[in-house]
Protein backbone atom coordinates (compact mmCIF):
# COMPACT_ATOMS: atom_id res chain seq x y z
CA UNK A 1 0.00 0.00 0.00
CA UNK A 2 1.42 3.37 -0.97
CA UNK A 3 0.78 6.63 0.81
CA UNK A 4 -1.18 9.36 -0.91
CA UNK A 5 1.07 12.01 -2.44
CA UNK A 6 1.56 15.04 -0.22
CA UNK A 7 0.40 18.39 -1.48
CA UNK A 8 2.97 21.17 -1.74
CA UNK A 9 2.96 23.52 1.21
CA UNK A 10 0.49 26.35 0.80
CA UNK A 11 2.80 29.34 1.09
CA UNK A 12 1.54 32.90 0.91
CA UNK A 13 2.66 33.12 -2.72
CA UNK A 14 0.95 29.85 -3.66
CA UNK A 15 -2.22 30.96 -1.82
CA UNK A 16 -2.29 34.16 -3.88
CA UNK A 17 -1.89 32.18 -7.09
CA UNK A 18 -4.67 29.79 -6.10
CA UNK A 19 -7.06 32.64 -5.22
CA UNK A 20 -6.20 34.54 -8.42
CA UNK A 21 -6.74 31.55 -10.69
CA UNK A 22 -9.99 30.66 -8.95
CA UNK A 23 -11.18 34.19 -9.78
CA UNK A 24 -9.86 33.84 -13.33
CA UNK A 25 -11.92 30.69 -13.78
CA UNK A 26 -15.09 32.48 -12.67
CA UNK A 27 -14.36 35.51 -14.85
CA UNK A 28 -13.66 33.31 -17.87
CA UNK A 29 -16.70 31.08 -17.46
CA UNK A 30 -19.20 33.71 -16.38
CA UNK A 31 -17.81 37.09 -17.48
CA UNK A 32 -19.81 39.55 -19.56
CA UNK A 33 -18.03 38.57 -22.77
CA UNK A 34 -17.58 34.86 -22.08
CA UNK A 35 -18.47 32.07 -24.43
CA UNK A 36 -20.90 29.37 -23.41
CA UNK A 37 -19.35 28.13 -20.13
CA UNK A 38 -18.50 24.69 -21.56
CA UNK A 39 -16.60 26.17 -24.51
CA UNK A 40 -14.95 28.79 -22.32
CA UNK A 41 -13.78 26.03 -19.96
CA UNK A 42 -12.31 24.01 -22.84
CA UNK A 43 -10.45 27.05 -24.15
CA UNK A 44 -9.09 28.00 -20.72
CA UNK A 45 -8.02 24.42 -20.00
CA UNK A 46 -6.11 24.31 -23.30
CA UNK A 47 -4.39 27.62 -22.55
CA UNK A 48 -3.39 26.61 -19.01
CA UNK A 49 -2.08 23.27 -20.24
CA UNK A 50 -0.14 24.80 -23.15
CA UNK A 51 1.50 27.36 -20.86
CA UNK A 52 2.47 24.67 -18.34
CA UNK A 53 0.41 26.21 -15.53
CA UNK A 54 -1.80 23.12 -15.28
CA UNK A 55 -0.85 19.51 -15.88
CA UNK A 56 -3.81 17.88 -17.63
CA UNK A 57 -4.36 14.22 -18.42
CA UNK A 58 -7.26 12.78 -20.38
CA UNK A 59 -8.17 9.10 -20.25
CA UNK A 60 -11.18 6.88 -20.79
CA UNK A 61 -12.16 7.66 -17.15
CA UNK A 62 -12.26 11.41 -17.75
CA UNK A 63 -10.01 14.40 -17.10
CA UNK A 64 -7.47 15.03 -14.36
CA UNK A 65 -5.68 18.28 -13.65
CA UNK A 66 -3.11 19.49 -11.16
CA UNK A 67 -2.66 23.22 -10.80
CA UNK A 68 -0.61 24.80 -8.00
CA UNK A 69 -0.44 21.42 -6.27
CA UNK A 70 -4.21 20.98 -6.16
CA UNK A 71 -5.60 18.02 -8.05
CA UNK A 72 -9.03 17.81 -9.63
CA UNK A 73 -10.94 15.33 -11.74
CA UNK A 74 -14.06 15.13 -13.87
CA UNK A 75 -15.80 12.43 -15.85
CA UNK A 76 -15.08 14.35 -19.02
CA UNK A 77 -16.16 17.97 -18.78
CA UNK A 78 -13.61 20.79 -18.56
CA UNK A 79 -16.30 22.82 -16.79
CA UNK A 80 -16.69 20.09 -14.15
CA UNK A 81 -12.92 19.84 -13.83
CA UNK A 82 -12.64 23.55 -13.02
CA UNK A 83 -15.52 23.39 -10.54
CA UNK A 84 -13.87 20.44 -8.76
CA UNK A 85 -10.56 22.32 -8.67
CA UNK A 86 -12.25 25.41 -7.23
CA UNK A 87 -13.94 23.37 -4.48
CA UNK A 88 -10.64 21.76 -3.50
CA UNK A 89 -8.82 25.09 -3.75
CA UNK A 90 -11.34 26.71 -1.43
CA UNK A 91 -10.78 23.98 1.15
CA UNK A 92 -7.01 24.39 0.90
CA UNK A 93 -7.28 28.17 1.32
CA UNK A 94 -9.62 27.77 4.29
CA UNK A 95 -7.04 25.50 5.96
CA UNK A 96 -4.66 28.47 5.91
CA UNK A 97 -1.13 29.25 4.86
CA UNK A 98 1.70 27.24 6.38
CA UNK A 99 4.53 29.35 7.64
Amino acid sequence: MTAAPRHPILTEERALHVAAFSSLIDATLFGDESLIPGYAAQNLLARLSTCGIAQVNASHDGLRMVMFGIGASSTGSAYGLFRDWQEKATLRLQAGVQR
